[in-house]
């Protein structure tokens, strides 16, 4: 760190994960661009289980009010209702 720089307020913890690592002390552990490449394609692969699919769902103008009066009485944003109730549906 140049005079001009602020020090960072750290942690003992910290200070020394910041002194080991501005003194080059770390060591590399294996093939890195191997465990890049690895754990890049588990985030993707996981990033594409959890998306959420978007649909639309035409209900009466009856049922949607009707969902959004239980809604409220749970507490909870109709559409967060909607989605409870396909879930359980879809768990069996």
């Amino acid at each position: 760190m140049s005079g001009r720089e602020p020090k960072p307020i750290l942690t003992d913890d910290e200070r020394e994960d910041y002194d080991l690592s501005e003194n080059a002390d770390w060591l590399a552990i294996g093939n890195i661009d191997e465990d890049r490449s690895a754990l890049q394609a588990a985030a993707r692969t996981a990033v594409q289980d959890i998306q959420d699919q978007r649909i639309e769902l035409v209900l009466s103008r009856k049922d949607l009010e009707t969902l959004k009066s239980r809604a409220a009485e749970q507490g909870m944003h109709y559409r967060a209702l909607i989605e409870s109730i396909l879930r359980n549906y879809a768990d069996g």
